[in-house]
């Protein structure tokens, strides 16, 4: 789902930073072995990718059959407008499952990014955490930088406690003066 920028719903609001976007083509991930030990979605892997909100996503329509091609996958993601495409391909055996994410330039038709995770005594909520986690991890290279700390002395309110301190050391420094003048001892009473 993709939310417009600057925009609420009493009418248009101060521009807000653009985000620099890339589209990913995800196909539904795809088993090298069967039978398979947990059923494996691309939703928690939808979910990964999009959390920073740099990434957007588009669901292929059907699963690759070409799914360790980069050159076929290369073809879909042309064909669909986006500029990459992650391919999911999982292989289990026993309890253990091998899972391997890959990253496919759209123009290039390489591969740009290959994650593999082991994981032992696999249960469909330890698969979505993982597929969730690389996620995450494929669209770390897109998230926006963070904004560097702004030095103390280019803060305003930095500035504003040093004029209050000046300003209160001025008005002590006045009303000690005043104190410490000599009160006339001689009091002329008109006749």
């Amino acid at each position: 789902m993709v939310a417009l920028s600057g925009c609420t719903p009493n009418g248009p609001t101060a521009a807000a930073p653009k985000l620099p976007t890339v589209t990913f083509l995800v196909f539904n991930p795809t088993w090298e072995t069967s039978p398979a030990p947990a059923q494996a979605e691309s939703e928690p892997l939808i979910l990964g990718l999009t959390k920073n909100g740099a990434v957007q996503v588009a669901r292929a329509d059907k699963p690759a059959s070409c799914a360790a091609e980069p050159t076929c996958l290369t073809q879909h993601v042309q064909a669909s407008g986006a500029q990459k495409a992650v391919s999911v391909r999982l292989a289990g055996l026993g309890d253990t499952v091998l899972l391997r994410a890959t990253v496919i330039n759209g123009k290039l038709g390489t591969e740009e990014d290959t994650r593999q995770v082991t994981l032992f005594n696999v249960h469909q909520a330890g698969l979505n955490f993982m597929l969730t986690r690389l996620g995450v991890e494929l669209a770390a290279p897109y998230a926006p930088k963070p904004q560097p700390p702004v030095p103390l002395v280019r803060s305003p309110w930095f500035w504003g406690v040093i004029a209050l301190v000046v300003v209160g050391g001025a008005a002590a420094a006045g009303g000690a003066a005043w104190a410490s003048q000599p009160k006339p001892d001689v009091v002329i009473n008109p006749p």
